[in-house]
């Protein structure tokens, strides 16, 4: 259901073909990191032995403990389902999905990201000015500082975010920690799998670093 009122203006054409290219992206990264949790199952067995898992699984089991503090089967499973989820919303959302605001507008929003939010995890996603700005040609990521443009990579993690929200119903459990974290290594200050399961930065952070 959309709210009777709705703040900001519809899309512009050109500003939906920027987003229908972000949302293949995030298909994309979702798809990816739900494919890569489930050969990672019988890894997270007792029985298993790390010396028979392939690259991928190492890599992906060392992303999970990192980023959803966890070494347990069932929760990479859980963990599986829930990105089944957001690509189901991703799948599902339209045009008319979206409304453009104002960049200040995003930025007083206190569960924002400072690029998009959405309120009472409920349609529409509401995105700032900003998350159209275009990289000038040959930049592959943003300058030092604050950022004059996003990256692919960035706007697609915003969506899969926004997407969390919306079919996951999560919040910011354990703090919020920013969606243009990058360092895949050195993770987040989020301390338990309850607090990742329950934060879509941690979503949108897993399926960055998974897609790498």
């Amino acid at each position: 259901m959309f709210p009777e009122r709705q703040e900001g203006r519809p899309l512009k054409p050109g500003e939906w073909r920027v987003i229908d290219a972000t949302l293949r992206d995030a298909r994309l990264m979702v798809s990816r990191t739900a494919s890569r949790l489930a050969e990672i199952y019988n890894c997270l067995l007792p029985s298993s032995d790390p010396k028979r898992w392939t690259p991928v699984q190492k890599s992906t089991v060392a992303l999970f403990k990192q980023h959803f503090k966890s070494d347990k089967a069932m929760d990479a499973l859980q963990l599986q389902q829930a990105y089944r989820q957001i690509l189901g919303e991703l799948n599902a959302m339209q045009q008319n999905a979206f409304r453009v605001v104002d960049n200040a507008v995003v930025r007083r929003e206190k569960e924002g990201d400072g690029h998009a939010f959405v309120r009472g995890n409920a349609l529409p996603v509401y995105l700032a000015e900003f998350f159209f700005s275009e990289p000038p040609p040959g930049a592959d990521k943003p300058a030092k500082g604050k950022p004059k443009f996003l990256t692919a990579a960035q706007r697609a993690r915003l969506l899969i975010h926004q997407a969390a929200h919306l079919k996951l119903e999560t919040g910011h459990r354990g703090g919020n920690f920013g969606f243009d974290r990058g360092d895949c290594a050195g993770g987040h200050p989020l301390k338990s799998f309850e607090q990742a399961y329950d934060n879509a930065f941690a979503y949108d952070l897993l399926a960055y670093c998974a897609s790498q």
